[in-house]
């Protein structure tokens, strides 16, 4: 038997011992949480974990510093309205190809991830992030337009208005698939069974917000919506284990606020909107510089469903 060999039975040994300390309740067993994974007991998870948050953070940053230079000499060559696109949501193509190359040498972990390791990862659950996002982005909205804080007026129907519109929502997707990668697929799948799930869940969601401070101009309660927005994300990826439904939801919501009702995002505003934004009111339930993503009402209906899906999810759970 070689050295390894005895190490990983060693570790196999340890790890049955401790299953027979575990202490029933309720005639379920106990799992341990964290500190253990396919039988072998990590070895320096929080060294490994603070790795994976570092790197993941540089390349969001340094991703998108290369996609915004690309966007500065490349956009004027294309149409202005397809331009704020490309300058909007282009940075994000050069994210999705780092993550995908940096984890190419290492096994290919997300790749593994995305298509077939998560049970989750099904068209329906992809239609139900969809499905979520679009309905989270109405509950926010409805009140501003009953306030009259918000005035819509639809734009005239063409099949270049509806062309452009399906373009942005590619976009929106790449955009939508490349930060749920680095943040779920990359930093929260990372953290599974290495630190605890509080942890977990926090980092990850205070890490998804600190990118958005890219923002100079965003507020303490945008950031405080962009983390419990990374909150509610994580919980499709932990209790569903569907990173597509945390991408459905990502993009879904950008779409339905930029590209549909044509709102502003980090003082931007889409000229390919299919509805025109026309009175605003700073409130309770908009924003001016972020719109829907800065507003004390969205924070409260993003908390609300966090709390759904944690009880959803521990009720599916506890039926397997």
């Amino acid at each position: 038997m070689s050295l390894q060999q005895k190490r990983m039975k060693a570790g196999k040994d340890e790890f049955n011992f401790m299953e027979k300390k575990l202490k029933f309740r309720g005639g379920r067993k106990q799992k341990l949480k964290y500190g253990w994974k396919n039988g072998r007991k990590i070895q320096n998870p929080w060294l490994h974990m603070s790795g994976v948050w570092l790197m993941g953070l540089l390349i969001v940053v340094v991703g998108w510093a290369l996609g915004f230079l690309a966007c500065l000499f490349g956009v004027q060559f294309l149409d202005p309205d397809l331009g704020w696109v490309t300058a909007f949501f282009g940075p994000s193509l050069i994210v999705l190809i780092f993550i995908l190359a940096f984890c190419a040498a290492a096994d290919r972990p997300v790749f593994k991830d995305f298509f077939h390791g998560l049970k989750g990862n099904t068209p329906s659950d992809f239609a139900k992030g969809m499905l979520l996002g679009f309905f989270l982005n109405a509950i926010c909205l409805i009140p501003g337009l009953i306030g009259s804080e918000v005035t819509l007026d639809p734009k005239t129907p063409s099949l270049l208005l509806y062309g452009r519109a399906g373009i942005a929502f590619g976009l929106v997707f790449i955009q939508a698939c490349a930060m749920e990668l680095v943040f779920r697929g990359y930093m929260f799948l990372n953290g599974r069974n290495r630190v605890p799930d509080w942890v977990n869940f926090t980092v990850s969601s205070i890490l998804f917000a600190a990118v958005h401070l890219l923002d100079p101009d965003i507020s303490w309660i945008g950031l405080l919506n962009y983390t419990a927005a990374g909150m509610l994300l994580a919980t499709c990826v932990h209790f569903f284990d569907s990173l597509w439904m945390a991408i459905g939801l990502h993009a879904a919501w950008h779409f339905t606020s930029i590209i549909i009702f044509g709102l502003p995002t980090a003082g931007i505003q889409s000229s390919l909107s299919i509805w025109t934004l026309q009175n605003t009111a700073g409130s309770f339930f908009y924003n001016n510089h972020s719109g829907l993503n800065g507003t004390p009402f969205a924070v409260l209906v993003i908390c609300s469903m966090i709390g759904l899906m944690f009880f959803m999810g521990w009720c599916r759970k506890k039926d397997l």
